[in-house]
């Protein structure tokens, strides 16, 4: 559930997962999940936001023989009519106790004006000894939803940016 004033939103599988809302106006938004969620439902946990953008959904992946996160997915639809997803994660997982805690950097996302902005960002404590992978650096700016799938489109605009309210991992 997606507390969205005046009528929250709610995620439901109607033969395929659709994000929708009730009230004097019902309706609905195709979710296209990542694959991992498509196999195996129940490793994916759901939270999202309605934002200046429309929703969006975050799909926290756990592992399949712990509760930990292994992944998390940020789904949007940027006015369209299906929510496509892009992962947050995409470097080496870090080790704590001989178990694997996700990366150090991930993809935080925030909001630009009328963009939506994935940026690098600290996850963990060791992040202050490290720099943030290149890999990140390259994917960071404003994406968009083209051909189906939510890409980078450029550079993040200019001005002034508010981090999106998703409690993620």
């Amino acid at each position: 559930m997606i507390d969205a004033s005046p009528c929250p939103l709610e995620l439901v599988d109607d033969g395929g997962l659709v994000l929708r809302a009730g009230g004097d106006a019902p309706s609905r938004l195709e979710v296209e999940p990542p694959e991992v969620c498509a196999a195996h439902p129940g490793r994916c946990r759901w939270v999202g936001s309605v934002t200046a953008v429309g929703p969006l959904l975050a799909a926290i992946v756990d592992g399949p023989e712990s509760e930990l996160p292994v992944d998390v997915w940020l789904g949007a639809a940027l006015g369209g009519e299906r929510m496509t997803f892009v992962d947050l994660w995409w470097s080496d997982p870090s080790v704590v106790d001989r178990t694997e805690v996700g990366p150090v950097y991930a993809l935080a996302p925030a909001l630009c004006g009328d963009s939506l902005v994935l940026r690098p960002a600290p996850r963990l404590p060791e992040a202050e000894h490290l720099e943030a992978p290149a890999l990140l650096v390259e994917l960071s700016g404003e994406y968009v939803v083209q051909d189906g799938a939510l890409t980078r489109a450029g550079p993040a605009p200019s001005g002034a940016c508010e981090p999106v309210a998703i409690e993620l991992p």
